[in-house]
C-alpha cells in the first residue's frame, strides 16, 4: 500500500482506496467496508471506524486473555 499522507487530493486517497477493492486478496469484508465508506460522509466514516477498532480491539484482548496467550506490550 501506498504510504498516505495528509498533502493527497481525495481523487488520490479515492484511487488508494479503490486500488485496495479491486486486489485479489482483499477480504470480502474489507472490500465492501471501504466501498461503502466512499459513498457515505468522510467524519461518520471516521467515527464508525474508530468506535469499530476500539470494539475489536477489545474483543481481541478479551480473546486473546480467555485463551491465555500472553498480551503483547501495548504503546
Amino acid at each position: 500500500m501506498t504510504d498516505l499522507n495528509k498533502h493527497q487530493t481525495v481523487e488520490q486517497i479515492d484511487a488508494e482506496i479503490q486500488k485496495i477493492i479491486n486486489a485479489n486478496t482483499t477480504s470480502r469484508f474489507l472490500k465492501a467496508t471501504l466501498e461503502s465508506g466512499l459513498t457515505r460522509d468522510p467524519i461518520g466514516v471516521a467515527t464508525d471506524l474508530e468506535i469499530a477498532f476500539m470494539l475489536f480491539t477489545h474483543r481481541l484482548d478479551a480473546v486473546l486473555l480467555e485463551s491465555q496467550i500472553p498480551l503483547p506490550d501495548t504503546v
